[in-house]
């Protein structure tokens, strides 16, 4: 048993044919492209002036607040008016929204891929996950939790900055492989009282979030959130297993947080915990088994200052404290049981502190410098398998530690033009020594418009799961995995169209080697395909990606606020085939409207093409929309909300890993509505 493959299968299938985009992606994708920023998190914004659009300041990027149009990556932003526009249920809906991103969900876990690369099954573990900066990936299977599991409440949620490539993997290290999301909090002062936020949606689904916030007349800030969520699912037939999953798709969800700073200081917790129930019958379980579901918990704990120094100069520290378990219980069947069948129960706990330090100045003319230095402290890294009621058969413990040192310089070679110079030192867990740079050339051409050249590298050291894991026969461990590696070149063009509007361009080339990816290997007859074969994980080979990213946004009359992007990209493993869940074409549109009496409109489409399955099969694109309409008041302290998603109620599917075998794919829901009553006190 294991929790799944990562890499990027090579596995022998027909290479997909090119197929068009539908006629709406088409017309939009002509329209626009990759929306790289959210103007800002109020109404005010969509009238701003051109110059007010281009000073909206992005902190992943460059690890301090900086001019988006002068950041050395491509970012994009989406805030809290967007979120509640659109009626987001998660950080999932919000990640499905941004150019290049695209997400397939197997009724248990999301996963998120980007530019063309993202194997279902990978956990997450090549995207950095950060909540106010402090990273959330666990330290087991260096994965991110993106649905329903994610630590925060999306109603929490100031804003969601996401940077592509492995731009920042200079300032962050392990797991900025393909890029970084940092989730921005609220604070108590944007709360000012308490919210009771009550919801009901398909399949059973009640949630329901207490919070509040406060800048007291001391100057702390605080602010305290509790939420939760209990669905009951639907039945889910499955042809392939010739019946129906019955209550197998129950889920139910816990989140604690609380905040308190001033001056400086800042003492934050954030709790999460789940389960839900598996109906897909994934790793080959008994089909529609009621004991089959996952158990995972994290905690995190984090106490930053930050410190001006006069002269555009300061210093940061942080130090933080987090925690994992994850059980997961698969029915089988065991003719030496008294019922014929046992339960196979995988878990994993980990536990970790560390410590990050920071210093940004101005002092020497046309320079800006950044030097950093982080350390993590991996107290626990335990593995356990076990058949219950019979004898162990993984009991796996680690610990160890990293750390990382990294300089970053904005160099000003005149008015115009910006020259970005850094580089990253590590010292993974598992030894070794890497050093990663990072180049870009900032023109701004024009007072609308700039030009950026970008070259970034990055590495992904294995963690313990692909080194150690060993479930029975079938999977064996590999401790000689070496660290994935990535290259990637950028071409970014950014120009204002006036009255609120932004255009921007990405041309971009991403080259990787090393994958880590199950390979069979011959058992003691040398010979493959017989009983004694085996699979482990090892470094298989390299792959490559190139595409286009086009985005738009437009403020519209009346508040309204329009952005649009396409993505055209080509991904290649090296035996020629497109790599699994790799879609050709992108395209979304957001459009949000106020209307009349305080009533609002939020509409997205977007589409997916075609992607290919693990099994080489063609798993068609789908394009969806979904509809949310709020601002209705039942009394001046309460705000009524609804968004329909898949209004058209499409039949559509997202591609399978190889663990879900015999299914190719897995089916999506249908129409789905959620109901959301906001109470103010």
């Amino acid at each position: 048993m294991s929790r799944g493959s990562s890499g990027i299968p090579a596995a022998p299938a027909a290479r997909l044919r090119s197929r068009r985009a539908p006629l709406l992606a088409l017309l939009i994708g002509l329209l626009a492209g990759q929306a790289a920023a959210r103007p800002l998190a109020d109404a005010e914004a969509s009238q701003l002036p051109l110059d007010r659009l281009l000073e909206i300041e992005v902190y992943s990027a460059s690890d301090y607040a900086r001019r988006i149009s002068g950041a050395p990556a491509s970012a994009s932003i989406v805030t809290a008016d967007e979120i509640r526009a659109h009626g987001y249920r998660n950080l999932a809906d919000i990640l499905r929204s941004l150019p290049g991103l695209h997400l397939a969900y197997d009724r248990n876990y999301s996963y998120l891929a980007s530019r063309g690369f993202g194997t279902v099954g990978d956990w997450n573990s090549r995207v950095l996950f950060m909540l106010d900066g402090h990273r959330v990936n666990e330290n087991v299977y260096d994965g991110a939790y993106i649905g329903n599991d994610f630590i925060l409440d999306v109603e929490l949620i100031d804003r969601v900055e996401y940077v592509a490539g492995p731009a920042a993997a200079m300032l962050y290290g392990n797991n900025a492989f393909f890029g970084a999301v940092n989730v921005i909090t609220k604070s108590g002062k944007q709360l000012a009282g308490g919210e009771l936020a009550l919801g009901v949606g398909g399949g059973a689904t009640r949630d329901a979030r207490l919070s509040y916030g406060r800048r007291l007349d001391n100057g702390l800030d605080v602010l305290l959130s509790a939420s939760g969520l209990d669905s009951d699912g639907r039945d889910l037939a499955m042809p392939e297993y010739g019946g129906t999953a019955h209550d197998l798709d129950h889920e139910r969800a816990r989140r604690l947080f609380a905040r308190v700073g001033g001056g400086g200081l800042k003492l934050q917790m954030a709790h999460a915990e789940r389960r839900k129930g598996i109906p897909n019958a994934s790793y080959a379980q008994l089909f529609d088994d009621a004991r089959s579901r996952t158990d995972e918990a994290q905690s995190s704990l984090d106490l930053s200052y930050d410190h001006a120094l006069g002269d555009e100069s300061a210093v940061s520290g942080r130090l933080y404290y987090g925690h994992y378990a994850y059980n997961g219980d698969y029915a089988y069947a065991d003719a030496a049981a008294p019922t014929g069948s046992a339960v196979y129960r995988d878990s994993a706990h980990g536990r970790w502190w560390g410590l990050d330090l920071k210093y940004v100045g101005a002092r020497v003319a046309g320079h800006k410098l950044l030097v950093g230095l982080d350390y993590q402290r991996d107290l626990r890294r335990d593995q356990r398998s076990i058949h219950l009621g019979q004898a162990v058969r993984l009991d796996d413990r680690r610990d160890g530690s990293q750390w990382g040192v990294y300089f970053h310089d904005e160099i000003a070679l005149g008015e115009r033009l910006t020259l970005d110079v850094g580089a990253r030192h590590d010292r993974p867990w598992i030894g070794g020594s890497e050093l990663n740079p990072r180049l870009g050339l900032i023109w701004r051409w024009r007072a609308d418009t700039t030009l950026k050249a970008l070259y970034g590298s990055a590495f992904r050291p294995p963690d313990v799961f692909e080194l150690y894991y060993s479930g029975d026969e079938l999977y064996q461990p590999n401790p000689g995995l070496g660290p994935e590696r990535i290259k990637t070149h950028e071409l970014v063009l950014e120009r204002g169209l006036g009255g609120g509007g932004r255009l921007k361009a990405t041309l971009f080339r991403n080259h990787i080697r090393d994958l880590i990816d199950y390979v069979p290997r011959g058992g003691a007859d040398a010979r493959l395909g017989t009983p004694d074969d085996s699979f482990s994980l090892a470094n298989t080979g390299k792959a490559r990606s190139a595409g286009l990213e086009l985005g738009i946004e437009q403020a519209l009359r009346g508040d309204g606020h329009l952005r649009a992007s396409y993505t055209g990209q080509r991904a290649r493993a090296d035996d020629g085939h497109t790599p699994e869940n790799s879609p050709r074409h992108l395209v979304k549109l957001n459009w949000r409207q106020p209307l009349h009496a305080g009533l609002r409109a939020g509409l997205e489409i977007q589409h997916v093409g075609a992607r290919r399955s693990y099994a080489g099969t063609r798993v068609g694109g789908a394009t969806l929309a979904n509809l949310t309409l709020g601002g209705l008041r039942p009394s001046r302290d309460s705000e009524l909300s609804l968004t329909v998603f898949n209004l058209f109620d499409r039949r559509h599917a997202d591609p399978a890993a190889d663990f879900h075998a015999p299914l190719d794919r897995i089916r999506q829901d249908g129409r789905e509505w959620h109901l959301r009553l906001l109470l103010r006190f």
